[in-house]
């Protein structure tokens, strides 16, 4: 559906990803925000039916105005429309968001670590040799002999 590719984007990718590839698939939350939205063709005038099973849409019309065509052929009860299913869809979405891939830095597409802040590698699993105390700064050389159980002060 045309709600999915909208939630889905809307997301970078988050549904997709994570194998919600179908309306259907998608939380809850997320469809009820659909069901919410295309059941407004009540108060826009609607037929009664307007937002049962497959006739339910949410009116788009306009959407892709922009300048004169805008003030001419859309209307300000649209426009405020657009701008609900907008904000409504993204807090249905909330934080079911996958970074954009030049935000994290190495072209990572969610699966795997990402560098961190410090530029140090990241491994999949803790290391063999842990440090006995924390450095300031990553080493590329584990201790020889860290402590064989925790200790009582960081």
């Amino acid at each position: 559906s045309s709600y999915y590719t909208f939630v889905d984007g809307l997301s970078n990718g988050y549904f997709s990803h994570h194998a919600m590839t179908s309306y259907d698939a998608l939380p809850i939350v997320v469809k009820y925000s659909f069901v919410t939205l295309s059941c407004a063709c009540h108060a826009r005038g609607g037929r009664q039916d307007c937002c049962v099973g497959d006739k339910a849409e949410i009116d788009v019309e306009g959407c892709d105005a922009t300048g004169e065509r805008m003030a001419e052929e859309v209307d300000e009860a649209q426009i405020a429309y657009l701008m609900d299913v907008c904000r409504t869809t993204e807090e249905s979405v909330g934080d079911m968001v996958l970074p954009p891939l030049e935000e994290n830095g190495n072209g990572n597409d969610g699966d795997g670590p990402v560098e961190s802040p410090a530029g140090a590698p990241v491994t999949a699993a803790p290391v063999a040799n842990p440090t006995k105390v924390p450095t300031k700064v990553p080493t590329n050389v584990p201790t020889a002999s860290p402590f064989s159980a925790p200790t009582q002060s960081p």
